[in-house]
């Protein structure tokens, strides 16, 4: 179907082309063959046959036969953006522009496609069996794969409504979808690996430490840039850009520094065996290691430790945070610390003195987030004089582990082991 701006509503059929008048369905074209797909663009129809492109204006159909290399293929849905025309087919995803037909061959689309729409804002959408993709200047930017990301398979039908999409399924029915504010990278889009432990940004470029070594996603292309056999152990569970623009990869056995462009430097003998649960590098430049023997600094050469001796009940160390005020904080599988001179001071949340500590995080008021394993979040005051604020399931959370905390906007994103969430900062 589609529909002039004069409200002529047109028809594709298996014996040709009908138009809506009046209640009355009528023969618009001399065809009298199966019409495939249509659209309007200006004064223009637009429709597809076997092998053939027309445009239907008030002066008459004007066709294009297609060449050779799509003569057999089936149009399903065709769309305008711009000055180009856009067609899935069972061939793949044409376009047409300035009268010609190319073929935009994408090795993470499947062949055959059906659904297809341009939304509101420039983005291309199409549908497979498989997934549906979203396109921006020919290259895709998002794969929703179903039923993963909760879209229907085969969706025939696409159309773009109020920020949304209504999804027509040929298997699965109807479905009002919302695309949400997370685009998902994993195998399909150039991943080795799909478990994600750790990131770094470089610039435009993001470096991204996986269960088989570490990437590069540049320009939404990803890349391999280090392979596991150059690690201490192939997990990248931790990754630090240093200002010298070295590379650190913390495993779940051993530190090891690269360049940026992945060339190794040295492993660090120290860390040998130890499990690298977080990278910072503090003001000095000094490097602090937060692991499974401990808490460590590095300065040039040397290597000093931080143990029981200075304060910690536990070696098991897994985030260490530099505050505004120059001070350290760690989060423990045993508590959450803060640095007082050489030594780290205990510090109770809501009477618990032994809480799993994962995640730190300062917010620009000086507030600190703390993220527990099991027990939600914690908000401490910036002086540390206040009141401790817990936010658990009980308070609306919608689970109680925490694994990541960020700021994006005026939000703060959750992420944990049973999926991520965000809560507004104001």
């Amino acid at each position: 179907l589609a529909e002039e701006a004069s409200g002529t509503l047109y028809v594709a059929t298996e014996r040709g082309l009908f138009a809506a008048r009046d209640g009355v369905l009528r023969r618009v074209d001399a065809l009298h063959r199966r019409v495939t797909a249509l659209t309007t663009h200006g004064e223009s129809l637009w429709f597809t046959t076997q092998g053939a492109l027309h445009r239907r204006q008030a002066s008459g159909t004007q066709s294009f036969v297609l060449p050779a290399a799509w003569a057999e293929v089936a149009v399903n849905e065709m769309a305008w953006s711009g000055d180009t025309l856009w067609l899935s087919t069972s061939g793949g995803l044409l376009r047409w522009r300035q009268g010609a037909m190319s073929e935009l061959a994408l090795e993470t689309m499947p062949i055959s496609l059906r659904g297809l729409a341009v939304d509101e804002a420039g983005n291309l959408w199409v549908g497979s069996d498989r997934a549906l993709y979203r396109l921006q200047d020919g290259q895709v930017v998002e794969r929703l794969s179903a039923p993963d990301s909760g879209v229907l398979r085969w969706p025939v039908t696409i159309l773009p409504l109020d920020g949304g999409l209504w999804l027509g399924s040929q298997t699965e029915g109807l479905q009002h979808f919302w695309p949400g504010p997370l685009r998902r990278l994993s195998v399909e889009e150039g991943l080795i690996d799909p478990f994600v432990w750790s990131y770094a940004e470089d610039g435009a470029r993001l470096l991204i430490g996986t269960n088989s070594g570490v990437v590069a996603l540049e320009d939404g292309r990803i890349s391999p840039l280090i392979a596991p056999a150059a690690l201490p152990q192939p997990v990248a569970y931790s990754l630090l850009l240093d200002r010298s623009k070295r590379l650190w990869v913390g495993t779940r056995a051993g530190l090891a520094r690269f360049t940026r462009e992945g060339q190794p430097l040295e492993v660090l003998s120290a860390f040998a065996g130890l499990r690298i649960n977080g990278l910072m590098q503090a003001r000095d430049d000094s490097v602090w290691v937060a692991s499974s023997g401990g808490l460590f600094q590095v300065t040039g050469d040397t290597v000093r430790s931080y143990g029981v001796e200075q304060g910690l009940a536990t070696l098991a160390v897994r985030f260490v945070l530099q505050a505004a005020d120059g001070d350290l904080w760690l989060g423990t599988e045993a508590g959450l610390y803060r640095q007082r001179g050489e030594r780290f001071e205990n510090l109770p949340l809501d009477g618990k003195t032994d809480v799993f500590i994962t995640s730190l995080l300062q917010l620009d008021d000086g507030r600190l987030l703390a993220g527990s394993y099991d027990q939600g979040l914690y908000l401490l005051p910036g002086d540390t004089a206040g009141t401790v604020t817990h936010l658990g399931m009980a308070q609306g959370l919608p689970f109680p582990n925490v694994f990541f905390l960020g700021v994006v906007a005026s939000w703060l994103l959750v992420g944990g082991a049973d999926g991520a969430y965000r809560l507004p900062l104001a």
